[in-house]
């Protein structure tokens, strides 16, 4: 099979794998959560503790997208792997990923020590929060546009405006500044159930018959 082969049955293996939904209802899910850290972390929790309810429904919801792929995806189309290095358009969105989790990695550590507020006094407190909101909407447009899948790029306007409307939103109270990345989860969860009702009646399970002995 020649490179263009591989890489037009990447590419269709990206659509498909992503048509069903349930990326949409795992992100969402974990950003409507993640309001639960602020109000925490007000209760007194330790910051890094006060992430643990939208990273451990992540966790159980990687299990559950796992067995639901597995037990009503799979029947009505398959479960077809490429691996990363002959997928470009994955292996670009995992680098990508891990490029920014590792900046916000460092970014979390100079905030958490007072590294930031000790550095850099003069800075616009909005600062952060914009690069956030400008890398998460790169992220999501990138997904759209190497997955095909038109939707991400609202998710990625819709949370990146999330972002700064707490920004704008957390002088007045901490708690509704939240509501905000709640619309947004909602926003996800809301086209992944459309996505997945889509999905089951565009692709049925396939019956086979028996032949007769």
């Amino acid at each position: 099979m020649s490179s263009n082969q591989v890489t037009n049955a990447a590419r269709q293996i990206n659509a498909m794998t992503y048509k069903d939904g349930l990326v949409d209802l795992l992100i969402g899910t974990f950003f409507t959560l993640l309001a639960l850290q602020e109000p925490l972390e007000m209760q007194g929790w330790p910051i890094w503790l006060s992430y643990l309810p939208s990273l451990g429904a992540m966790a159980v919801g990687l299990v559950i997208y796992a067995v639901v792929k597995r037990k009503v995806v799979a029947p009505r189309i398959g479960l077809a792997k490429v691996s990363l290095k002959r997928n470009p358009a994955r292996r670009n969105i995992f680098l990508f990923a891990v490029v920014l989790q590792l900046i916000t990695l460092v970014i979390f550590i100079l905030a958490s020590t007072g590294w930031l507020s000790q550095n850099l006094p003069s800075r616009p407190g909005w600062l952060v929060d914009a690069f956030f909101a400008a890398a998460t909407f790169g992220f999501f447009a990138f997904m759209g546009y190497t997955l095909d899948a038109p939707r991400f790029y609202i998710y990625g306007l819709v949370l990146a405006g999330t972002m700064m409307a707490q920004v704008a939103l957390r002088g007045d109270s901490r708690l509704v500044a939240q509501l905000p990345i709640i619309f947004a989860g909602l926003v996800m969860v809301i086209g992944g159930v459309v996505a997945l009702t889509r999905f089951l009646k565009d692709y049925p399970v396939v019956e086979t018959e028996e032949s007769d002995e």
